[in-house]
């Protein structure tokens, strides 16, 4: 269940108000951030922080009304991974240089990281929010598709341990995690006993040190039929 603000609940209940506003931060592989929103608007607080003014970062920031249309966002409450796409304009600037191509050109959004939200204006709090990396689909002249995948929850996309279980060490020897280095030395057996470097040594130990005295247990002699009913 999701525990929305007193505000959000207030103009949820309404039956006139403000319809919300997209709005999209974008932080690229290069450090670029940039803030688009689906109409013109002055400014909404962020949530990727925006660079310091002064040494001090911004408590709002201003959005350009850059966001087309935002499409299907397909939500499948499991560990598959989330989607959205949005349009972005590419209309405005001049045809030798459009305000989106500067930004193509200088950065790389692919694999940005985005933060979508879907922001209630009249509460100051959004309605939805997805967090995630994006992907150019589709650019012409007049406009650029983008796609948006959540942040992976799917366990097929994340690698698992490289390492097994095992009571050896499975680092290659000299190897740079491996840490030794003055190769001349013989090598390890891949065992903590022949280890070298036993702040590195990635097995698991089977040799337990028992410093406390054996005492019988103090169990109940009496005799329970659990198959009787009460």
């Amino acid at each position: 269940m999701i525990d929305f603000p007193s505000s959000v609940l207030a103009v949820g209940g309404a039956r006139t108000g403000i319809a919300p506003v997209n709005l999209l931060d974008v932080k690229d592989t290069n450090g670029n951030q940039y803030y688009w929103a689906d109409r013109a608007v002055i400014a909404f607080p962020p949530v990727i922080p925006p660079p310091a003014v002064g040494g001090v970062v911004p408590s709002v920031q201003s959005y350009l009304p850059w966001i087309d249309s935002v499409g299907e966002i397909k939500i499948y409450r499991s560990l598959q991974t989330d989607t959205c796409s949005f349009v972005i304009q590419n209309i405005s600037g001049d045809s030798m240089a459009r305000d989106f191509e500067r930004i193509a050109r200088r950065s790389a959004l692919e694999g940005a990281f985005f933060v979508f939200r879907i922001f209630q204006t009249d509460a100051q709090a959004p309605l939805f929010e997805m967090h995630g990396t994006l992907t150019v689909t589709h650019a012409d002249e007049t406009e650029v598709q983008i796609k948006g995948n959540s942040l992976p929850l799917d366990a097929s996309q994340v690698d698992g341990l490289p390492m097994s279980y095992s009571e050896s060490c499975q680092l290659d020897w000299a190897s740079a995690r491996c840490g030794i280095v003055n190769t001349g030395q013989a090598p390890c057996q891949q065992s903590f006993q022949t280890c070298q470097v036993v702040e590195r040594y990635t097995g698991i130990l089977n040799t337990f040190e028992k410093n406390y005295g054996e005492a019988t247990a103090a169990t109940s002699s009496y005799v329970m039929n659990r198959r009787r009913k009460i």
